[in-house]
């Protein structure tokens, strides 16, 4: 049961205490502005406004990114319902199908704690042969998924499509064997939230992250 949390932690567990030296006392500084694009806008303009975004801050916020609202909502209404599955149900989503787990398998873990959070990851690629081990409950769960899924690869392209513009480079140059994972934290209700963390310091591996704010 090492990998899985039930949906509410009533006591945290000693092995999700954060030792001190590692819990983030100091005072984070807050960026009070951080560049919003409108896709919708003219190509040209879109495309300097990301290459300067990503030069600059290494993120940034789109408007009219043509993923459907109601879409993003019913996505997260079926992960929702996925971690509220019974535990014994998702054990075999964490031992048998090995596509959730309770903190990253590289890094994340230490012997002497763990991060308080579950995380669902599966591929999402074109050729949907991925789909035979993504969650088969909800019942709805591949449809909606793969529907999102498609809608963020769209969303995906079109950005590199853009920065590629920006930069001077050929159409497709960031496209190219493009794979694509759908990654969901987790991070369930609990006592002592002080003395435990659901995350610590990381870098994201891949060429662009896309987050569902």
């Amino acid at each position: 049961m090492e990998n899985i949390i039930s949906s509410k932690v009533e006591t945290l567990p000693p092995t999700y205490v954060i030792p001190m030296h590692e819990r983030p006392l100091a005072s984070v500084p807050i960026v009070k502005e951080i560049p919003v694009i409108d896709l919708g806008e003219e190509q040209t303009v879109v495309a300097q406004q990301l290459v300067k975004a990503l030069e600059q801050y290494g993120f940034f916020q789109v408007t009219n990114h043509g993923v459907p609202e109601n879409l993003m909502d019913k996505a997260m209404e079926v992960y929702e319902e996925f971690f509220n599955l019974p535990m014994e149900e998702k054990e075999n989503y964490a031992n048998v199908a090995k596509i959730l787990y309770t903190s990253n398998r590289k890094n994340y873990n230490s012997k002497e704690h763990k991060y308080l959070k579950e995380i669902l990851e599966h591929n999402s690629n074109i050729d949907g042969q991925d789909k035979r081990i993504w969650p088969s409950n909800p019942p709805i769960y591949r449809d909606v998924i793969g529907s999102y899924s498609s809608e963020v690869r769209k969303l995906s392209m079109i950005i590199f499509d853009l920065v590629s513009k920006g930069l001077g480079l050929e159409e497709g140059y960031f496209g190219k064997d493009h794979e694509q994972k759908m990654i969901v934290h987790h991070f369930p209700v609990c006592p002592g939230s002080s003395s435990t963390l659901g995350m610590d310091g990381h870098c994201d591996p891949n060429l662009i992250t896309i987050y569902q704010q």
